[in-house]
């Protein structure tokens, strides 16, 4: 089997390289990190670590710019999953150009790659912004009402794929990802930052009330939901992928008090618009048609992050 991976320098992406390095498959990396001479020092940690690694290729390209490169890079692959993208709800609404350039064009780009190539499956990773304020439901039932340009633009993502699989047979498989954390997490995203000044006696702003919930899903089974995704997964279908059950905010920075042995001093700031207020993943048809299971629950998956960001502290 020969994987390739968009976005492999990422947080999800790495993780997931990494994974399947482990168990012996082949995985090629896209990712404009790797020429990016302004990348994120995590990224271009990342990917060094990656490129090191025996049984990967590294492909630095951009999805939008470097078709012939991508294209190349996706030949005789078995399977493609998708995790590159600009992600962020608050800074879409000021920078939306660059959103659907990087998650609507660029997946354009790649659908074209892999109907030119060939290619037998495609996984997309998907949010669960699309699904807008609160977020529950079936994933083929429920309402689809983004309030962020950010989740718009991920819906138009997903929008492009199906059009793509209706009218030329792209053989797509889409996931829903809830609130992603452990590990390799990236510093803006909310559990790092409670973390991070929790450990370092910081402030920590938090959004409105903190009674807001959220389906967090550790990366590790994250990676195992694409992994199911790529073996089991129906073409044009999608699932959620999101740990069970829904937490508060209030509830996550206790468990942070707890494991570090503090809590972060808490400042608290207006909500800023396209926050969601409730996020419950419905598990139920990934669990039927994939086998989908979260393993990490929030106090172990919290534990392990905790671990490694005092680590790095």
């Amino acid at each position: 089997m020969r994987v390739v991976v968009t976005g492999a320098a990422g947080f999800i992406g790495s993780r997931l390289a990494n994974v399947l390095l482990d168990d012996g498959v082949p995985v090629i990396g896209v990712d404009r990190a790797g020429a990016d001479k302004t990348a994120e020092p995590r990224l271009a940690r990342a990917w060094a670590q990656l490129t090191a690694r025996p049984g990967f290729h590294g492909c630095a390209a951009d999805l939008v710019d470097d078709y012939a490169a991508v294209r190349a890079a996706v030949q005789d692959a078995d399977a493609v999953v998708h995790l590159a993208g600009r992600p962020g709800t608050h800074a879409s609404w000021t920078e939306y150009p660059a959103y659907l350039r990087d998650n609507v064009a660029a997946t354009a780009r790649l659908a074209e790659a892999c109907i030119a190539a060939g290619v037998p499956r495609l996984i997309h990773a998907s949010s669960s912004s699309v699904y807008g304020r609160i977020a529950s439901g079936h994933a083929d039932k429920a309402a689809l009402r983004p309030v962020s340009p950010y989740g718009t633009s991920k819906l138009a993502a997903e929008s492009t794929l199906h059009a793509y699989a209706d009218s030329r047979g792209l053989p797509v498989v889409i996931v829903r990802m809830f609130s992603v954390y452990g590990p390799g997490q990236r510093p803006d995203m909310g559990v790092y930052a409670a973390i991070a000044a929790a450990l370092g006696g910081t402030p920590f702003a938090m959004h409105g009330d903190g009674a807001q919930t959220r389906s967090m899903t550790y990366v590790d089974d994250v990676v195992a939901g694409l992994r199911l995704a790529m073996a089991h997964g129906r073409s044009a279908e999608t699932y959620d992928l999101g740990g069970a059950p829904s937490v508060s905010l209030l509830e996550v920075l206790d468990e942070v008090r707890r494991l570090v042995g503090c809590r972060p001093q808490v400042v608290g700031v207006p909500d800023p618009p396209g926050n969601q207020r409730h996020t419950a993943a419905d598990l139920s048809k990934a669990s039927l048609e994939l086998g989908y299971a979260p393993k990490v629950g929030v106090s172990e998956g919290l534990r392990r992050q905790v671990a490694w960001q005092r680590a790095a502290h």
